[in-house]
């Protein structure tokens, strides 16, 4: 166990009997077609196929984005993230672990939504399914069935940002905005339409942001995180440690909370996630945004 956010696969194999423990799959797959168009699909049909033992699913695609926004994974009122928390057998003194099969940005944008809504005793599986798998631990295919929990929101507003606090940030002494995307689409050298109707307006990044993306903070080969001293560095090179107030964004709001999550590895986990992230910033003109390195 490595920090109170991240867990190894030897730890969460020690306690799957733990009847506090709540481990859900966070896979949601995603694909850039031709000309940057945007395909999403929840995982759960890799789930079904095998998973952790008492593993459920949490499908960040419907369950745990709100209906009602003309956004993608916009985040969901207290009570309908509650509810789906809950039916999945949370309650407040539950520990949960949350992981994917793939690119762990999607679990920790689910690990950013329990704490926006009060709740700190949640982790990432370090390495994911991937790291499960390759040490050969147990799997199973079918689904646990936990009873109903009680699962209370307690928003705080200050992990949550939106186009005015970006605004406001921009230039700000103590403060950094941060693209948490590859570097070549945050240079404008790629395109890709987040929003959902297939427009995202312009290339490139909010102007005055800087650019770490979410993969550098895990090692390729395994998937899993890279060591302290080098998160650190990653971070620290770009001049984020010494921010008081961080905003992270991305395309829709799930590689920002990788940052996010990296950040509180570190010990700052008060970070803001823009939540709309490109998806209303480059759709807006009136908003600025710039090419190039950055």
């Amino acid at each position: 166990m490595r920090n109170k956010y991240l867990v190894d696969a030897q730890w969460l194999e020690a306690h799957l009997d733990d009847d506090d423990l709540r481990i859900f799959d966070c896979t949601v797959h995603r694909w850039i077609g031709p000309e940057g168009s945007l395909r999403i699909e929840r995982g759960d049909a890799e789930y079904k196929q095998g998973h952790i033992p008492g593993a459920g699913h949490l499908d960040l695609v419907h369950d745990l984005s709100d209906p009602e926004s003309k956004w993608r994974f916009t985040l969901p009122t207290g009570e309908r993230f509650a509810d789906a928390v809950s039916r999945q057998g949370v309650s407040d003194n539950s520990r949960v672990v949350l992981y994917g099969t793939r690119e762990f940005q999607y679990p920790a944008r689910v690990w950013w939504m329990f704490r926006v809504f009060g709740f700190d005793s949640v982790a990432l599986l370090d390495g994911g399914w991937q790291a499960w798998s390759r040490e050969e631990r147990p799997t199973a295919n079918t689904a646990p069935n936990h009873s109903q929990g009680v699962f209370t929101p307690r928003f705080r507003p200050e992990l949550l940002a939106d186009k005015r606090a970006v605004l406001a940030a921009i230039g700000a002494p103590g403060s950094c905005v941060v693209n948490a995307l590859s570097p070549d689409i945050h240079s404008g050298e790629t395109l890709v339409h987040f929003g959902p109707k297939g427009t995202s307006g312009r290339k490139g990044h909010i102007a005055g942001s800087i650019n770490l993306s979410a993969l550098d903070l895990v090692d390729s080969a395994t998937n899993q995180f890279l060591e302290q001293d080098a998160l650190a560095a990653k971070f620290a090179k770009q001049g984020i440690l010494d921010k008081d107030r961080v905003i992270t964004y991305c395309g829709a709001g799930i590689a920002a909370a990788g940052d996010a999550f990296g950040l509180a590895l570190l010990g700052k986990d008060n970070v803001a996630v823009y939540d709309a992230s490109l998806q209303e910033w480059a759709g807006d003109p009136g908003l600025p945004m710039e090419e190039g390195a950055g």
